[in-house]
């Protein structure tokens, strides 16, 4: 049995019973992220308690329970956040100002200052922060660490108590959990890492190099962060994420690296980190210092007009067609949900308004209005019901969107309103369709376009449709012939051996290591179809 490692009272201690334990209920703690198991000293024995992960995830569970304001803080204290107690508060819409405010650092003060200049972007994303010696990410809003006093206690809390290699996203994402490239919201910082050889320059020397090619091979940087090597930060106005955005961010950042490469300059990925203000870099023991040396926030058009003149014609390609082309992306695809959401208004009225409103809200955040502009929004929208929703109750049945959005399949929406295929084809939706509707319009579509007789036009159309049933058909059939199974069936077989391992009493891990699954997650797929199909 393998054996888990526990770091308590920064002794390591080996403990196979937790290990044990996990096992026992590792579907409940998949199912239930935030029960952990926790040791009853009394007993010896491990029990599940709920806990609070960081302080997003309190604001989060608060935020849906229409608690008073005694009641909150009621909470707060019982996980432990009475530092952010005030940030919480406000959060959750009350008003609150705590009387006696923390003293915070001057290294604090001027990272939040430096966060208010790098950042000045008015939307629902999250900046990440990262302890690289301890492993640690958490992601917060921007407008949290703007704040020195909330800023302080984020760095003070357990997460990140080791102030050894603290670090920043230099760009936002659009949500708190992945950090991938397309993950990314907008574009605020290129970086490019300049690590000179110290066999040849000093720190200085480097740095004066640096300085003498701004202004004249390369543009004058934003900030310039020192510590074990010198970093180079080129600040931008506010650039949504696009393949073409990413792109060009990618030309420019190697367009300058390229100019410097004699002090072994690289062109940093978007997704890359910056360091704290005032944290220390474990290769060294230097102590990281932010300077902003030219106080001006480039647009991405000028620095690819200024470095990439021969590159312009292949970014921008022009359409040679001369045609009118509409610019498809998840933005106009939102604004076309609520345009559409706005037909569906005009004939469904009241058992339809909390769905319609929650749905309205969503889109309008997705849209990337601000919190404010997407409630007026909705209050507007609701406003156009025979009976329209009470305020307070709009508010209480949409606010938990302020948090999360979703983004839902077309046939889900039109589950969700009871929408029939006769009412779609009156509407003409733009963006939400069924796929039948959407073959409707293309046989409507390809009936004005082709000219001849209807029965060339049957015959072209039953010569280009394809018939999956026949094609799956002859797919079986030639397998057969060759003496192999189908996918399907591989699965039905694996499956029927889970379930004879399982009565067998075999454990989960005997049971992959036996059928050779090395992935979790695939053994807890072949688990939930046994169990949906009572199998098991």
């Amino acid at each position: 049995m393998g054996q888990a490692l526990l770091y308590k009272s920064n002794v390591l201690v080996k403990d196979e019973e937790l290990n044990q334990f996990k096992q026992e209920h590792w579907e409940t703690l998949k199912k239930y992220p935030n029960l952990q198991p926790v040791l009853n000293q009394a007993t010896g024995n491990y029990y599940l308690k709920y806990v609070i992960s960081n302080v997003e995830n309190l604001i989060q569970e608060l935020s849906g329970l229409g608690l008073t304001k005694e009641m909150a803080i009621l909470n707060i204290k019982k996980y432990g956040y009475q530092v952010e107690t005030e940030y919480i508060l406000n959060s959750l819409g009350f008003e609150y100002k705590t009387k006696n405010k923390i003293k915070v650092s001057k290294h604090v003060r001027k990272q939040a200052e430096l966060f208010d200049f790098l950042f000045n972007i008015n939307r629902e994303c999250y900046i990440r922060l990262r302890n690289k010696s301890t492993g640690q990410y958490r992601a917060y809003s921007i407008e949290s660490l703007k704040d020195p006093y909330r800023l302080q206690a984020i760095l003070k809390s357990h997460y990140f108590s080791n102030n050894v290699d603290m670090m920043y996203s230099l760009n936002c994402y659009n949500n708190m959990y992945s950090a991938t490239e397309s993950s990314l919201f907008s574009l605020q910082n290129i970086a490019i890492d300049i690590d000179f050889d110290t066999d040849k320059y000093t720190l200085n020397r480097a740095l004066e190099l640096v300085k003498a090619e701004m202004g004249i091979n390369i543009p004058i940087a934003t900030i310039i962060e020192t510590g074990h090597r010198i970093r180079l930060l080129y600040t931008l106005q506010d650039v949504p994420v696009t393949k073409k955005s990413l792109k060009v961010y990618t030309l420019v950042a190697s367009a300058i690296a390229e100019k410097l490469k004699e002090l072994g300059a690289t062109p940093q990925a978007p997704t890359t980190f910056g360091r704290i203000e005032g944290s220390i870099n474990s290769k060294n023991g230097a102590i990281i210092s932010n300077m902003i040396f030219n106080p001006i926030v480039y647009t991405l058009r000028e620095l690819q007009n200024s470095l990439l003149s021969t590159w312009e014609r292949a970014i921008n390609k022009a359409n040679k067609s001369g045609k009118v082309v509409k610019i498809r992306n998840t933005y106009t695809l939102n604004l076309d949900r609520l345009h559409d959401l706005e037909k569906i208004q005009t004939i469904r009225d009241e058992d339809y308004r909390e769905i319609l409103c929650y749905l309205y809200r969503n889109y309008c955040l997705l849209s990337n209005m601000t919190h404010e502009e997407a409630y007026k929004a909705t209050i507007r929208f609701n406003s156009k019901f025979k009976v329209p929703l009470k305020e307070n109750e709009l508010d209480s049945d949409t606010k938990a969107l302020n948090r999360k959005q979703y983004i839902h399949k077309s046939i889900t929406i039109l589950k969700l309103l009871d929408i029939s295929p006769k009412e779609e084809e009156q509407l003409h939706l733009t963006n939400i369709m069924s796929t039948k509707e959407y073959n409707r319009r293309d046989m409507v579509y390809q009936r004005n376009t082709y000219t001849g007789e209807k029965a060339e036009y049957k015959k072209m159309r039953k010569k280009e449709m394809y018939d999956s049933k026949k094609a799956k058909k002859e797919y079986q059939e030639k397998l057969r012939e060759e003496g192999k199974v189908s996918k399907k069936e591989q699965l039905e077989e694996v499956r029927q051996k889970i379930k004879a391992l399982r009565d067998k009493g075999l454990k989960h891990n005997e049971i992959m290591q036996r059928l050779g699954i090395t992935s979790t997650t695939t053994y807890e797929r072949h688990i939930k179809y046994l169990k949906q199909n009572g199998l098991l």
